[in-house]
């Protein structure tokens, strides 16, 4: 099994946020939506088949990113400045919020 270390893992989250914020590519949705779910789960899911679009170096990031967020020491906007607005930034950009339903 590859253990990553945690310095390896925010490494890996600061490479999938500037893919994410930098790039308009397939991969680069697919990594926002990660980023997204874990910042907040309940709003955004992530739909596993999608991992399939990333090349195998980015979902070894992927899977980095997901182990320093299962033992969080923080939430993972919390490791860049002005993390929240950057993540809210980024969903937005990748048009991520689905519209809410009006209620009856």
């Amino acid at each position: 099994m590859n253990e990553s270390t945690r310095t390896d893992q925010v490494a890996s989250l600061e490479k999938l946020l500037r893919i994410a914020t930098q790039s308009d590519t397939g991969q680069a949705r697919v990594i926002a939506t990660v980023l997204a779910s874990c910042y907040n789960g309940y709003r955004f899911k992530v739909d596993l088949t999608d991992l399939r679009l990333l090349d195998t170096d980015l979902l070894e990031h992927v899977i980095n990113v997901l182990r320093l967020d299962h033992s969080p020491v923080q939430e993972v906007h919390r490791y860049f400045k002005n993390g929240g607005q950057i993540w809210e930034q980024m969903i937005k950009d990748w048009g991520l919020e689905k519209p809410r339903r009006a209620r009856d």
